[in-house]
């Protein structure tokens, strides 16, 4: 899949998400989001959770470092993590986070995921696929933003 770029305001993300999310993530995958504060990732994440089933209510694990969703009608579980705080890929490690990224049929989504982008290329993911998320706003106007989806591995499922 080439990177696809797409405008959209933010009224209209529930409509984003089911075109163009959902049918991308399927079976174990990890959605690795980048863009700005301020850049609309956790209103994405949001609007992703509410259209999976997710009926808890969603919020940035900043200082927890990660939620747990889980959609008990589908047994979909969903490990949100939000890294800003994480100062080095060695603290994710010392967590056991590291394990968490090849958990089965699992959605696992990642907001500053920089400092863990060396684990992405462990051969135990090869059974994921891993797709990156870069949000914008356009400081102008808030209400638009722009979102470019590129997919980094694919797994046979999806491909």
């Amino acid at each position: 899949m080439k990177p696809k770029n797409l405008t959209y305001m933010l009224s209209d993300i529930d409509h984003i998400v089911v075109k163009e999310l959902l049918p991308i993530v399927q079976g174990s995958t990890i959605l690795l989001l980048y863009g700005q504060l301020g850049a609309g990732k956790t209103t994405l994440i949001k609007a992703l959770t509410k259209q999976l089933g997710i009926l808890d209510n969603v919020s940035s694990p900043t200082f927890s470092y990660v939620n747990v969703y889980k959609n008990i009608k589908t047994g979909l579980t969903i490990n949100h993590f939000d890294l800003y705080r994480l100062n080095c890929v060695d603290e994710f490690i010392d967590q056991g986070f590291d394990e968490w990224l090849t958990h089965k049929d699992t959605l696992t989504i990642i907001e500053w995921p920089a400092v863990i982008e060396p684990l992405l290329h462990n051969k135990s993911l090869q059974e994921a696929s891993i797709i990156s998320l870069s949000l914008s706003h356009d400081f102008a106007q808030s209400e638009i933003r722009y979102l470019t989806i590129t997919s980094i591995q694919q797994t046979q499922k999806t491909k």
